[in-house]
């Protein structure tokens, strides 16, 4: 959306969501780290990059010269998480990886003292996608619990499963 300096603000979920923007701006954060990391100056210094990434309501407005203008605590917080990134790494917000899931490997940095913000705020590093074996697993992070009680439900299932078996429907 915006070049500043010598960094972007990009945003997931404008102007169209898909309902899955956290874990679509880590992949795309962890992408970057990967693609700059391959990159080297016209003095042969390898590129490195920080990024920060941050989840919450902004307001947009587009009236401004066709270009979106943003204001929201995320734009602000995912600054800042990018500060306190080291190079070659993605810090996200507490909010971002609860709404991501198990999709990615992450280290707890711990509660942090921010510029603009009262109270520490908690930010994690992340440093890989991991294999989950179902979406639904990966976004639901508590364990199922064991099926209690019930007995009449579960002998009914179980006879339905045992038709269904044996052809009928």
């Amino acid at each position: 959306a915006e070049l500043r300096g010598d960094g972007a603000l990009i945003f997931f979920g404008y102007p169209r969501s898909h309902g899955d923007e956290p874990e679509r701006a880590i992949r795309a954060a962890l992408g970057i780290v990967e693609a700059i990391g391959k990159t080297v100056t016209a003095r042969g210094a390898p590129l490195q990059v920080r990024i920060g990434v941050a989840t919450g309501v902004m307001a947009i407005d587009e009236s401004i010269l066709n270009k979106p203008a943003v204001a929201g605590e995320a734009v602000v917080l995912a600054a800042r998480l990018q500060e306190i990134a080291e190079p070659d790494t993605v810090v996200i917000s507490q909010l971002t990886r609860s709404l991501a899931g198990d999709f990615f490997a992450a280290a707890d940095l711990g509660a942090r003292e921010l510029k603009g913000f009262a109270e520490p705020i908690p930010a994690w590093r992340v440093s890989a996608t991991k294999t989950m074996p179902s979406r639904f697993k990966a976004l639901h992070h508590a364990e199922q619990s064991a099926f209690v009680g019930r007995v009449r439900e579960r002998q009914t299932i179980m006879e339905a499963w045992q038709l269904a078996r044996g052809g009928t429907g």
